[in-house]
């Protein structure tokens, strides 16, 4: 489940700054990325936009702002973070073939951003357990 999302264009159109709480739960955690946390949404090469989605686009990006959220907090194991956005990306009706590409993708590719440090919007994340 899913609450609204609300997402303001900064920084030239590359990324979002979320205008309003925004949470995600299913039966294991519950999620809000606060308002303030600013995402790039599904980091998709452009050459890929038209098969998988442009990085605001879509049911992708529901998922995709929480999974940026998750990378930054680093409090779940990432192999974690890469499933819940799959996960959630089908929950929002997007195709099971791409889910899995994306799920690939960013396990394959994903690394790189899990290391950088973002400690600033650390605060910026709450994940509760059930």
């Amino acid at each position: 489940m899913f609450t609204d999302l609300k997402l303001k264009v900064i920084n030239r159109g590359k990324s979002r700054v979320i205008l309003e709480d925004y949470t995600y739960e299913n039966d294991k955690y519950i999620i809000t990325v606060k308002a303030g946390f600013n995402t790039d949404g599904a980091s998709i090469p452009k050459a890929f936009w038209s098969i998988l989605s442009s990085p605001f686009d879509g049911p992708l990006t529901y998922g995709a702002v929480i999974h940026d959220g998750l990378y930054t907090k680093m409090t779940l194991p990432r192999k974690e973070c890469d499933k819940l956005l799959r996960e959630m990306a089908l929950e929002k009706g997007y195709n099971k073939i791409k889910a899995f590409l994306v799920y690939y993708a960013v396990r394959m590719f994903g690394g790189s951003h899990w290391k950088k440090d973002a400690s600033e919007q650390k605060p910026l994340i709450n994940i509760k357990v059930k």
